[in-house]
């Protein structure tokens, strides 16, 4: 047996399987290159031209457009193939993070900042769009089941190598030049999304075949709020509730504690990084050991429980 062939039996990636995941697993580190490599410029520039008492202005600006762009998306879904809509969508998203990096060397524009860091959102929500748009198709049931974590573990190790390298670049680079990482790597997942269209054609259904007409009595039945569907809102929105008080607790202690968007840059591409490794950390080795010792239901408690914690702390730390 070759080293090859032993790696696969311990990732269980089955014959005939190791191109298709190689390629997802490249899909998504460069779909995590750029995000991190659009997040880090965009707030470091924001909070160095603007106070952080503006970013509610950013989560109202990033909360319209991703659903207006969101639902523009599903509805070309309808007449578009998925592998054209997918590459169409990086290559617009290629362009405008291109310009509004032109535009944030503009001197004497504080707008182009704040347009920037709201657009980070819309790329963090298209940017899934894409790949799952893609993975989802690729993948049957079972393969989903035992590969999803195995290439998407491409994204979190690209938060943790973009994060440690960002200070190194930084010596080279300016901060609003790291958005031309973030441009690049758009543009060569359209082409990695333009070659799954040609090698698995097969595998992507026409148009025709994947919209599927639903009667009204269905769609009241399925849009039907049940106390499952209730607390399933309830936890995504407290979710949410949590994610933009520590923000900003945490946003503000940046204003407060550094002065140049590079430095801004360095210390978030370090928090990036660790915050990927401690990530890969327990979902490697502390998860796994947690569900088989208490149960799924204590393992499901587990992560609020320490995100209200550091929340708290965090918050606490900002407040006295």
């Amino acid at each position: 047996m070759s080293f090859l062939d032993q790696i696969g039996k311990l990732l269980k990636i089955e014959k005939d399987e190791g191109r298709l995941v190689a390629l997802l697993f490249l899909y998504s580190f460069l779909v995590g290159m750029t995000r991190v490599f659009t997040f880090m410029p965009t707030q470091a520039i924001f909070l160095d031209r603007y106070s952080s008492s503006t970013l509610p202005w950013v989560y109202i600006v990033a909360a319209v457009s991703t659903v207006a762009v969101g639902a523009i998306y599903l509805k070309l879904g309808n007449y578009i193939p998925i592998p054209k809509l997918v590459l169409y969508n990086f290559i617009l998203l290629g362009i405008i993070t291109g310009l509004l990096w032109y535009s944030l060397t503009i001197k004497g524009m504080k707008l182009p900042a704040l347009a920037a860091f709201s657009w980070f959102f819309l790329v963090f929500s298209l940017t899934s769009l894409g790949f799952w748009n893609i993975a989802s198709k690729l993948f049957n049931v079972r393969q989903g089941k035992r590969l999803f974590a195995l290439v998407t573990t491409g994204e979190v190790i690209a938060y943790a190598v973009g994060g440690s390298a960002t200070g190194t670049l930084l010596k080279f680079l300016k901060t609003d030049q790291l958005l031309s990482i973030s441009t690049a790597t758009l543009f060569i997942c359209a082409v990695l999304v333009w070659q799954f269209g040609k090698i698995y054609s097969e595998q992507f259904p026409s148009v025709q075949s994947q919209t599927i007409k639903i009667s009204k009595k269905n769609l009241k039945k399925t849009l039907k709020f049940d106390s499952y569907m209730i607390l399933l809102l309830a936890y995504f929105a407290t979710s949410e509730l949590m994610y933009f008080i520590v923000d900003n607790a945490f946003n503000a202690a940046l204003e407060k504690n550094y002065s140049s968007a590079a430095e801004i840059a360095s210390i978030l591409g370090l928090y990036t990084s660790i915050a990927a490794i401690t990530g890969l950390i327990v979902r490697s080795f502390l998860m796994g050991h947690l569900i088989g010792q208490f149960g799924i239901g204590i393992a499901i408690l587990a992560l609020p429980t320490v995100v209200l914690v550091g929340a708290a702390s965090v918050v606490s730390a900002e407040l006295f």
